[in-house]
């Protein structure tokens, strides 16, 4: 089975295409650069595992939450490579990915995506289970929900500020707080097996299915804004 994916959710562009035979990633951290190198670089990938687009048998993508317009553009390109040769589409919260292979750890994972405005992106694992809803929360907030935690892993493109305002933190100064050491690489291969995990248990997206935003972006909040009645 061949099996494309996209990871278009934070500044690290990831692209991995896996056949019968090999496992191929490419993966770019160069912002606002995803809809310009997105599918060049996937026709790279399809010219080094020799096969091309139309013997793709699945499409996979990052669902979210993290840029908005990373998002948005991921999931166009998946959607439109899915339409246009007829093949099944799937989905992944971004932070479902970056912690799962993190389940072997003995407390709280806790993936970090940059939400700007002070803000992250998060969500807290335990044994490979989410515990909280997907959060867009300041770093107090996140020390609250991971209170009973007595250790704390955390992974993801921007989790090494959160480590930082985590240390400096009192209430926590007694637990013990690691930082992934590949918390910045690119986790799109796992988004792919993930993918194609839900693929052989029958869950595909539906038509309309779109990214898990969490919040309005700053164009829509300001649309809402001007639109109030004064």
């Amino acid at each position: 089975m061949n099996i494309i994916a996209f990871d278009t959710s934070t500044e690290n562009l990831g692209i991995a295409l896996k056949t019968d035979k090999q496992l191929y990633t490419i993966t770019l951290n160069e912002s606002l650069k995803h809809s310009e190198k997105l599918l060049p670089l996937a026709e790279t990938l399809f010219q080094a595992a020799c096969i091309k687009k139309e013997n793709i048998d699945l499409v996979v993508c990052s669902k979210g939450p993290g840029s908005f317009t990373g998002l948005r553009i991921g999931m166009a390109t998946a959607k439109g490579i899915a339409f246009a040769l007829s093949l099944p589409f799937v989905s992944v919260p971004t932070l479902d990915f970056l912690a799962f292979n993190l389940s072997f750890f003995d407390g709280a994972v806790i993936p970090v995506i940059d939400a700007k405005r002070g803000r992250y992106y998060s969500a807290i694992y335990e044994k490979g289970i989410r515990k909280t809803d997907y959060l867009d929360a300041e770093y107090k907030e996140i020390v609250e929900l991971s209170n009973k935690y007595q250790k704390i892993l955390l992974t993801g493109p921007y989790s090494s500020k959160l480590y930082n305002d985590l240390l400096s933190n009192k209430d926590i100064a007694e637990k013990n707080i690691f930082l992934d050491p590949c918390s910045k690489d690119s986790k799109v291969s796992i988004c792919l097996e993930i993918g194609a995990d839900l693929y052989s248990k029958g869950i595909i997206d539906s038509e309309d299915s779109g990214p898990i935003y969490i919040r309005q972006s700053d164009a829509e909040e300001n649309a809402t804004r001007t639109s109030r009645p004064i």
